[in-house]
């Protein structure tokens, strides 16, 4: 074993954004005995789960990090999975923990050995990728507000195109017509609000133009009824590139069913773990 490469110091920094009060990003910090840092990220950085990330990575960190060798990347995993008694187990709690300390390492082995980090990961694939300026429903702006009003939305997207974005992504179910979340979309839209969300994504539409991708955020909120009558009346009609999470993420039977109904893409993902 390489004494120099020994983990010796592991710091959690479960942070707190003023100007985002909601963000709650949690960050792990490892050091081995040569000085070397690794930082790596835990994914539950909004809404609640926060604080069990971090106190998850300094259990981890006390049990199976600190005096081991930082170069054994696989090793550290495998024994973060398998002994722990939870870890077989799983959740976002858990694996967000043991993925924040895996990118740490991995970060460490980069510098290290002097390369970028790609370079270990199989090399660079992309010369470029495309981006796209998400959650129209809270503006695209420096503050987030409550857009109800379709006129807003079409402002929204039209700051986004002026800064180059080519595609944007909204969830125009978010907000009734009053400013209240709607958390719990899984009984049928009655017409006066599935034509409020028609006019937002018609109003978003008209600024945009054809050439321009719209992404229909649904956040899992839907039920497989409404994902059906949204992806009709909505994501059909306004030729959206896809409908993110139109229903539980962990069920994909329920995917299988609103795919039979419609034509537009399904995407998933940012949850699974």
């Amino acid at each position: 074993m390489q004494t120099s490469n020994i983990i010796k110091k592991v710091e959690v920094f479960d942070t707190f954004c003023p100007e985002r009060p909601q963000w709650h990003p949690v960050f792990v910090r490892i050091t081995n005995s040569d000085g070397v840092t690794g930082v790596g990220e835990a994914g539950l950085a909004y809404d609640w789960g926060h604080s069990a990330a971090a106190n998850m990575i300094n259990e981890i960190a006390k049990a199976r990090l600190i005096g081991f060798d930082a170069g054994n990347t696989e090793l550290l995993w495998s024994k973060m999975f398998r002994e722990g008694f939870w870890g077989l187990g799983g959740g976002p709690v858990f694996y967000s923990a043991m993925s924040a300390i895996d990118t740490a390492l991995w970060d460490i082995k980069a510098k290290t050995l002097g390369v970028p980090l790609y370079q270990l990961l199989g090399g660079k694939t992309n010369s470029r990728l495309r981006t796209y300026a998400s959650q129209l429903q809270f503006d695209w702006d420096s503050d987030a507000k409550k857009l109800t009003e379709p006129a807003d939305y079409a402002k929204a997207a039209e700051k986004a195109l002026k800064e180059g974005y080519d595609a944007v992504k909204v969830n125009p179910m978010f907000y009734d017509k009053d400013g209240n979340v709607l958390y719990d979309l899984t009984k049928l839209f009655k017409a006066d609000l599935l034509n409020l969300v028609k006019a937002r994504m018609k109003a978003i539409r008209d600024i945009v133009g054809d050439s321009v991708d719209i992404m229909l955020e649904c956040h899992s909120l839907l039920g497989v009824a409404t994902s059906i009558q949204i992806g009709k009346h909505i994501a059909e009609e306004f030729n959206c590139l896809f409908m993110e999470e139109p229903v539980n993420y962990m069920n994909t039977a329920l995917h299988r069913q609103i795919k039979d109904k419609l034509s537009v893409p399904i995407a998933a993902g940012e949850r699974l773990y």
